[in-house]
């Protein structure tokens, strides 16, 4: 099963009556992986959307998928900027400048 697939599928997952705690165990291990989160490319929103409609024996995976995201992204935000500093070709406004 897919990273994505799997992160929505943890309610369900969770719900099913026998599950093996090994099962959970390798489930929370898998989703709390960062290097896997980084390269889902999954944004933050959708680790605490799964945080909420989850059970709380996958929060500190879901956390750990979180700040994986998050800090991925926000790299990927620093690096790229819409607003591009102008050099001022014009010789009486360069002084402005």
């Amino acid at each position: 099963m897919g990273y994505t697939a799997l992160r929505m599928s943890l309610r369900r997952i969770a719900e099913t009556e026998d599950v093996s705690d090994s099962l959970l165990d390798a489930v929370s291990k898998r989703i709390g992986d960062r290097e896997e989160a980084r390269a889902s490319r999954t944004l933050p929103v959708a680790f605490y959307s799964a945080y909420k409609n989850t059970p709380l024996e996958f929060a500190p995976a879901l956390q750990r998928a979180a700040n994986a995201s998050l800090s991925a992204h926000s790299r990927a935000v620093l690096s790229f900027s819409l607003i591009r500093p102008v050099q001022c070709t014009l010789p009486c406004l360069s002084a402005l400048v």
